[in-house]
């Protein structure tokens, strides 16, 4: 059994743009912001535990595809909550940045290469799952999807 894990993340360290209530609220601030940069760590764990996909063919050549794949989600509107309530706003911008796969324009290893806001890196992942569910060749697709977009 092969495990594959999708990250929803916004992808961002913690920064200090609220400066009201001063020191009083600081310690607050702290934890939050501990709480939020763990998380690249976390990844990064995880990636290395679960390691990459192996191919149907003997893979010589071909670009390192991980299980792990992340899309990070931007926050335009709201930023989002560590829970899981959401505003229709944070459900809104969630919603919106799923991806399509006829956005993914991947670079190596099924990444999108493309920095246009709407080609989010959902994209990508959803067209690597969708050959994977299909128990395609991996390098085959992903030359496949790199010729499409010349």
């Amino acid at each position: 059994m092969q495990f594959y894990l999708i990250a929803m993340s916004s992808g961002a360290f913690p920064d200090d743009t609220f400066l009201g209530l001063g020191e009083a609220i600081s310690p607050i601030e702290a934890l939050l912001n501990a709480r939020q940069s763990q998380m690249h760590n976390i990844l990064n764990l995880a990636d290395r535990k679960l390691g990459l996909v192996k191919f149907l063919t003997d893979g010589k050549g071909e670009p390192p595809i991980h299980r792990l794949q992340t899309v990070y989600i931007t926050e335009p509107i709201v930023p989002l909550p560590l829970g899981w309530r959401l505003l229709k706003a944070g459900d809104f911008q969630i919603d919106r940045q799923m991806g399509q796969i006829s956005h993914c324009q991947p670079g190596d290893g099924f990444e999108q290469k493309s920095k246009i806001w709407a080609f989010t890196s959902a994209n990508c992942v959803q067209l690597l799952f969708y050959h994977q569910l299909r128990g395609d060749d991996l390098g085959s697709a992903l030359r496949a999807a790199q010729h499409r977009i010349r």
